[in-house]
């Protein structure tokens, strides 16, 4: 009689049964999906944390430094609105202690008008142009020599009365000029302003 083999119920070393290749697969396959569910974590966390960053960047700052902006301007309306009270305060205390000026009025200097070889008659009709302008210590008269041109000439601190009357002879002579008097030369330094007309 041939004798049969009869598989043995051990194992063949070499060889894994398909629970065996269940077994080591579902251990790799665990570790696959803790892994993944972890990196799936991480990208959530990142995830809202960025995006409450960027909420908090550009909607909650922005709030809190215009509220802050808004509190120092009216902080610095406030001091500025007290600075400028006391600075009234102090402007009308001064303004009370100190007396007023008296306005200076250019029609009330004296104007001598000389003819110093201008057209015969010149010079009363600049004493009339002022007198018509409201000069009230106007008068005339001739010079003892030549003059070339017309020019105003003013005592020491009366420019602006020499201005005001240069301004009104323009119209009729345009080219006028003012100069400072000289105290030697007497035709010059007779009023506050002399205007002599040449020819």
């Amino acid at each position: 009689m041939e004798e049969k083999e009869i598989p043995s119920e051990e194992p063949d070393q070499g060889r894994m049964t398909p629970q065996d290749v269940s077994r080591g697969g579902n251990s790799k396959e665990s570790w696959y999906g803790v892994f993944l569910l972890l990196g799936f974590g991480v990208t959530v966390c990142a995830l809202i944390g960025s995006t409450g960053w960027w909420v908090y960047r550009h909607f909650y700052l922005p709030t809190q430094q215009e509220q802050a902006s808004i509190d120092s301007l009216v902080r610095g309306i406030s001091q500025s609105q007290k600075n400028s009270d006391s600075e009234e305060r102090v402007s009308s205390e001064k303004e009370a202690e100190t007396p007023k000026e008296e306005t200076f009025d250019v029609k009330k200097e004296s104007v001598l008008v000389l003819n110093g070889g201008g057209a015969k008659g010149s010079a009363g009709e600049v004493v009339a142009l002022l007198k018509k302008e409201g000069y009230e210590k106007v008068s005339s008269g001739n010079t003892e020599k030549d003059y070339t041109g017309v020019t105003a000439y003013f005592a020491s601190g009366k420019e602006s009365v020499a201005d005001e009357v240069k301004k009104l002879l323009l119209k009729r002579y345009p080219k006028t000029v003012s100069r400072e008097a000289v105290e030697s030369n007497k035709e010059t330094s007779g009023a506050s302003v002399v205007v002599i007309i040449g020819k």
